[in-house]
């Protein structure tokens, strides 16, 4: 054996024996001579080899990451739909508890709370400090008047009786 073939098999033994240590297998590594066409076809089945293991590896990972992915995004819906459901159930709380305490619609969004006893003790608060509203007569806002009596009338000089009409002529047809 002159010294080219002799470092090719100390060659072919070694990178044998690195190919056995690297896929972790517990092969037995034959220490022999094989010829460089054999090593470098070998070398290249273990690289392709490699190659489709890292592919089946890579395309496993994307198929769990996918479904992870799909799981994500049905925890994000479901999330939403619950938020939604407790900003409607929260605000016919509020709208029940504005009812009871006698307070307008339009006042049950600023009522505070999370429980249904909240918003009611809310609610009467807010009810007790709101100022309590009474019929102003004004000129320009009359209200309803009452109805006017034959001695009223005839008492009414013809200035009163122009100026009020309509409670005249309504109280005449209603005799």
């Amino acid at each position: 054996m002159d010294t080219q073939e002799a470092t090719e098999t100390l060659v072919v033994e070694g990178a044998t024996t690195a190919l056995a240590a690297e896929e972790n297998e517990t092969t037995q590594v034959v220490v022999g001579t094989i010829s460089l066409e054999e090593a470098k076809k070998l070398r290249q089945e273990a690289h392709s080899l490699r190659r489709r293991m890292h592919e089946f590896e890579a395309k496993a990972k994307a198929e769990e990451d996918a479904k992870l992915s799909e799981t994500e995004r049905l925890r994000k819906q479901l999330d939403e739909a619950q938020a939604a459901l407790k900003a409607k159930e929260l605000t016919d709380m509020r709208l029940k508890a504005a009812k009871a305490a006698g307070l307008a619609e339009v006042l049950a969004d600023r009522l505070q709370g999370e429980t249904e006893d909240d918003l009611a003790v809310d609610a009467i608060t807010l009810a007790k400090a709101m100022p309590k509203v009474t019929a102003v007569i004004s000129a320009t806002n009359p209200g309803v008047q009452p109805r006017l009596s034959q001695e009223a009338i005839a008492r009414m000089t013809p200035d009163e009786i122009n100026k009020n009409w309509e409670a005249v002529s309504a109280a005449l047809v209603n005799r």
